[in-house]
């Protein structure tokens, strides 16, 4: 006998199996998103950080879990650090090797990340995350991985800031970079020394 000549009691018993970790999945999810709705003010912000296109709230609350909160994390390039987002480069003597991720950092992150990022930077997500997947994809034409690792790391610090400002993503700034505040307080004084 083969494999894939497999009995079909067999194969009914293991889609039987599938599908009963499937419901678990999905009840789950279900106490998950529940017990996060007995908070309204902290569910309430997680669907303005859920206002990325991709970015559902399972994906959100995994990211909070493991970090607290955010409260593990001071900035978005230490939340990136903490996921093992970072970039790292091996080196010893003369030899020095591709740049790749760290991933010394929480993989529950970087699995939770994956899809997320997936959808934002392929299929109509927010531009800046659709930019960045197509311009490593030109640089890393045989990598397609490394693409959607630099969206993961780019929603991650996109998540932090949502977060962190309790706004909504605004499409309408995306990819836009922000006035930078000395530049702003600087056209200030210039005003008004006028």
């Amino acid at each position: 006998m083969h494999s894939a000549h497999a009995p079909g009691t067999v194969v009914g018993n293991l889609m039987d199996i599938i599908a009963n970790y499937d419901r678990l999945i999905e009840s789950y999810h279900d106490e998950v998103v529940r017990l996060a709705k007995e908070d309204e003010a902290f569910y309430a912000r997680v669907e303005m950080v859920c206002t990325i296109k991709g970015v559902r709230e399972i994906t959100v609350l995994t990211v909070l879990c493991e970090t607290d909160g955010f409260q593990l994390c001071q900035s978005a390039r230490q939340a990136v650090s903490y996921a093992g987002l970072d970039v790292s480069e091996y080196q010893s003597g003369t030899i020095l090797k591709d740049k790749r991720i760290s991933k010394k950092g929480n993989a529950r992150i970087r699995h939770a990340l994956y899809l997320p990022a997936m959808v934002a930077g392929t299929t109509g997500g927010p531009v800046s995350l659709m930019n960045l997947y197509k311009r490593v994809k030109q640089k890393h034409p045989t990598a397609k991985k490394v693409a959607i690792v630099a969206v993961e790391r780019k929603l991650l610090m996109l998540i932090y800031t949502l977060w962190k400002k309790q706004e909504p993503f605004d499409p309408e700034k995306d990819g836009k970079p922000p006035i930078h505040n000395a530049y702003r307080s600087t056209q200030a004084v210039g005003s008004q020394n006028q």
